[in-house]
Formats: structure tokens, sequence, C-alpha cells
């Protein structure tokens, strides 16, 4: 049996009534794929954090996919980087909002992904989607649970694949061309890490 790849999520936030990627791991959930591990985690600093760090340290994981939305987007965005800083005007779905506040005190300012970006990016294109690599998670909790991830591979000193994707905001029913493009690149990792 492999180590299955954790692939998470966020729950609605905010004014957005539909979140992409919470859909997307639930259409990925209903496949049964033996070799994911699928979960949705709730928009909050402190639950979420705490939630992918148990699950990093407790579950023999073969890598870890976040995905969350990015409202804005065109594309799908490979996120490079985590930053040790949460800063957002908006309040997660506790109520809670953070400026300028560092994630974990005496760590590194920043995690490189150790995702095959480049392979996913070329995975992507080939399917004819909109894809890019971004250099900010952005402030909120999706940068939040990504550091998190980071700090807790690298503390664990786990050596597993682990890093970040923002899907642009859909339609309900309607996830394409996300959903394959997220497929796409779950398969490269699938494949890297066998």
């Amino acid at each position: 049996m492999h180590h299955r790849i954790l692939v998470t999520g966020f729950d609605c936030f905010g004014e957005h009534g539909h979140n992409t990627s919470q859909a997307i791991v639930e259409a990925l959930a209903a496949r049964n794929d033996p070799r994911f591990s699928c979960r949705v985690l709730p928009t909050s600093f402190q639950r979420a954090g705490a939630l992918i760090e148990s699950w990093i340290e407790t579950e023999q994981l073969g890598a870890v996919v976040m995905l969350g939305l990015a409202a804005k987007a065109g594309a799908l965005r490979l996120e490079r980087f985590a930053q040790n800083r949460d800063s957002s005007a908006s309040a997660d779905n506790d109520g809670e909002s953070r400026a300028e506040a560092p994630i974990v005190q005496a760590a590194p300012k920043a995690y490189a992904s150790t995702l095959p970006l480049e392979r996913f990016a070329a995975a992507v294109r080939s399917l004819g989607t909109p894809v890019e690599l971004s250099l900010s998670a952005g402030g909120f909790v999706c940068n939040h649970v990504y550091y998190r991830a980071r700090h807790a591979v690298e503390l664990g000193n786990l050596r597993i694949p682990c890093g970040f994707l923002h899907v642009p905001a859909t339609r309900p029913g309607q996830l394409e061309p996300w959903l394959g493009a997220v497929t796409e690149c779950l398969g490269v990792l699938a494949a890297a890490i066998e």
C-alpha cells in the first residue's frame, strides 16, 4: 500500500456561497480512488491549522496537496511559497482577522513548495487549461494552512512533497476545467512518489 496523498479544500466563507476547492475535493472523494485521502478544512485560522498539522503528524502520508479558492483568478495558480505571516482584512469563519502576525514564532520567513510545480504546469498546459506560477498565496487562511503544513513536514523531517494550488471561482456544478487540471496534477504527483 503506497502512502496516500492528502488532498484538502476549504468550506465556504464570506460572500462565497460556493467554494470551488471544496467542490473539487468532494468530487475527487466520490471517485473512491485509494491513492487519495480527501478532506475539507474549515476556513478558520485556528481550526484549519491545527487539523492539517495533526493529519501530517499522525497519518502516513505520501504527499500533501492543499487547494484553495482564488476568486479573481483566471488560471490554476501553483503557489511557489508559503509566507510566515497572517494578514487579512477579511475575517475567517470564526470571525477572526489577523494583521501582520507571524504564524510560527522564530521560524523561517517562507517555505518553498516541494511539489513538482513545473511538471504540474506542463501537464495542465497540455490540457489547454490556463495555469500560472504564483509567488504569494495571500495572507488569509490559505497561506496560513500552507505554511503550517510545510512547517509540520520540516519539523517531522518527513521529506514528502507538500504545496498549495489555488483554483478560480466557478458556479455550482461547473467544475471544469479545474477539476480536470487538479486531477492531472495529482496523477503526475502519484506517479512521482510511487
